[in-house]
């Protein structure tokens, strides 16, 4: 019996564990493999998958992550190149390597680090900013693996009177409706207004109507990248306060922020990233201790109580530097960060509260870079055109 013998549910478990590389080579194999990978269930069980490898329960030694890379091309010029950079960290030989690849869009602008230039990922597809009339609007939307690409309306101010400053963007998947929408979120004279694209609403092909942020939402924010997780888009602003954006309802929110530190010790508030499937936080203190919390539902901490959010200390870390952001679990409790320019892991079990340092491979192509920001991401085979968008396709990946 060959494969193309196996029943669809046997080839559809198989083909889902692999890697993105050898299901893209194993496309020109026959039509039958290639007609797998481009089914739109295949999509989604090979993401899920994914993230199953980066979540606590996962069973490997080795894990590959992956990353997009901004970089600025030279001293010259304000264009910046996006790179994938796939990592594979080896915690048995407490080493990773890395392999970087440009991918193919149009070179994004950014002057300067003050820049808010954004590059969001989500379960695959990426939204990036694109400058026009000194605004950075977030309208460009691609996967690089299926090489789809669209260009969303661009922001075009009816009131011109009123000078428009400060957008942000964000970018994220609501589960309960099962939509990717993107939130651009702006300044106008005194006021703070929103719109939302639906990916896929392609009979009106619009933003939705403008919208003002009710007062005082939004309205101290860091000009920053928000996390999505769980159907809502989370900033941080100026008082510590945690701000979420609700991908369902399309309302912005506050959320409640883990419990204040002693007033006597200083502290530095970040929303770092999603670890699990939750929200995390990094509060650090002057003292070099950086406490990790989650943000979970009661029943995944003790069972009880399902459906209340709290947040839950998970460690603390003494960490030389402040750029420490949690990645990913492994099967047997260490948790994997980036620290600086590097990678280091946390094993409670081994050396409580200290982080272990990674070796590298330095001959790879990715420690030259001049970075601007880090984002993490998962390459996938989500379609545009599966989800009802009018996309164009490009090239793909530059070198392997």
């Amino acid at each position: 019996m060959g494969m193309n013998d196996l029943p669809s549910d046997i080839s559809l478990n198989i083909f889902s564990r692999r890697d993105v590389d050898s299901l893209l080579d194993s496309k020109l194999v026959c039509e039958p493999w290639c007609n797998l990978v481009r089914n739109p269930s295949f999509a989604q069980t090979h993401l899920s998958r994914q993230k199953l490898l980066l979540s606590p329960n996962a069973c490997v030694e080795i894990m590959e992550l992956g990353f997009l890379l901004l970089e600025k091309i030279d001293d010259k010029s304000d264009n910046c190149k996006l790179h994938y950079v796939g990592c594979d960290v080896d915690f048995r030989n407490k080493s990773y390597q890395m392999k970087t690849k440009t991918i193919n869009i149009p070179h994004i602008k950014q002057k300067s680090l003050l820049d808010v230039v954004v590059v969001d990922s989500c379960n695959g597809l990426i939204c990036s900013t694109v400058p026009h009339h000194q605004q950075y609007d977030p309208i460009h939307i691609c996967n690089p693996v299926t090489r789809e690409f669209v260009y969303l309306p661009r922001y075009e101010n009816k009131t011109g009177s009123l000078r428009v400053y400060g957008m942000q963007s964000g970018f994220g998947y609501c589960p309960s409706t099962n939509e990717y929408k993107v939130v651009r979120i702006y300044h106008k004279g005194a006021s703070c207004f929103f719109q939302v694209y639906r990916l896929g609403n392609e009979s009106t092909h619009k933003w939705s109507d403008e919208k003002q942020i009710p007062y005082p939402l939004f309205y101290n924010v860091h000009r920053s990248k928000g996390v999505s997780v769980n159907g809502e888009i989370h900033r941080l602003d100026g008082a510590s306060k945690i701000v979420a954006f609700s991908l369902k309802d399309e309302e912005f929110h506050y959320i409640a922020s883990p419990p204040p530190l002693v007033e006597a010790v200083i502290h530095i508030f970040k929303i770092n990233c999603v670890l699990g499937n939750w929200l995390c936080v990094n509060r650090i203190s002057t003292t070099k201790e950086n406490d990790i919390w989650l943000f979970k539902k009661n029943n995944e901490m003790n069972g009880k109580h399902n459906g209340t959010w709290n947040w839950n200390k998970e460690f603390t870390l003494q960490a030389e530097t402040r750029s420490v952001i949690p990645l990913a679990f492994t099967n047997d409790g260490k948790v994997l960060f980036s620290q600086g320019y590097g990678l280091a892991y946390y094993d409670p079990k081994e050396c409580e509260g200290v982080l272990v340092t990674l070796g590298r491979d330095d001959h790879d192509r990715s420690a030259g870079l001049t970075v601007y920001e880090a984002t993490r991401h998962v390459n996938s085979f989500v379609s545009l055109k599966a989800l009802g968008v009018k996309s164009k396709r490009r090239l793909q990946y530059k070198g392997k």
